[in-house]
C-alpha cells in the first residue's frame, strides 16, 4: 500500500483535476480502522453504492446524448455523401463508420493546414468532413482539389468536401 501511494505521489505526474482519484488509494487503511464499527462501515458501503449508481446514471445519460448527436451527424452526412465510399476523413465520425461498414473512417484527422496537407499526401480519402468552425475551412474553399458539397446550407453543422483527383 505504501509503495502504491509513494509511486502515485512521488513518481507519476498528477494533474490537478485528478487529485481526488489518487487520494482514493488511501481509503483501504481507514476501512481497517472502521471495521470494528459496523455502523460506520455500513455508512461507507451505502455511500459508495450511492455514488456508483449516481455516476453510472450520469455517464449513461451522457453516452446516450453523444450517441444521438452522432446519429444526427451521420444522417446529415448521408444527405451529401453517396454510400459505398472507401475512405472518409470525419473527425469523431465513429457512428458513420459503424453505420456504413466497410468504409474506413479517419476519425482523428488534423484541423491545421500543414498536417492536413501531409495527411492528404500520405493517404487517399474520398471525402473530408469537418466541424463548421474548423480553422482550415476558408483555405479549403479556395483549393481546386476540394469541392464543397453542402455550400448551400448556411447553418451547416459540418462542412463536407469531396476530394477531387
Amino acid at each position: 500500500m505504501a509503495a502504491l501511494v509513494f509511486s502515485m505521489v512521488g513518481i507519476f505526474v498528477v494533474p490537478p483535476w485528478s487529485g481526488i482519484r489518487y487520494l482514493m488509494a488511501l481509503g483501504p487503511p481507514f476501512l481497517v480502522v472502521l471495521a470494528g464499527r459496523r455502523l460506520a462501515l455500513a455508512a461507507i458501503v451505502a455511500a459508495s453504492i450511492g455514488t456508483t449508481v449516481s455516476a453510472l446514471q450520469i455517464f449513461n445519460g451522457y453516452k446516450t446524448s453523444r450517441q444521438r448527436r452522432q446519429e444526427v451527424m451521420t444522417a446529415y452526412v448521408d444527405r451529401y455523401v453517396p454510400p459505398g465510399q472507401s475512405r472518409v476523413t470525419f473527425i469523431a465520425g465513429y457512428h458513420y463508420g459503424w453505420h456504413h461498414y466497410p468504409v474506413e473512417v479517419i476519425a482523428n484527422a488534423p484541423e491545421e493546414e500543414e498536417p492536413m496537407r501531409a495527411l492528404a499526401q500520405a493517404i487517399w480519402f474520398d471525402y473530408l468532413i469537418l466541424p463548421a468552425d474548423s480553422p482550415i475551412v476558408g483555405r479549403l474553399d479556395k483549393r481546386a482539389r476540394y469541392e464543397r458539397l453542402n455550400g448551400d446550407d448556411r447553418e451547416a453543422p459540418l462542412l463536407i468536401y469531396r476530394r477531387l483527383r
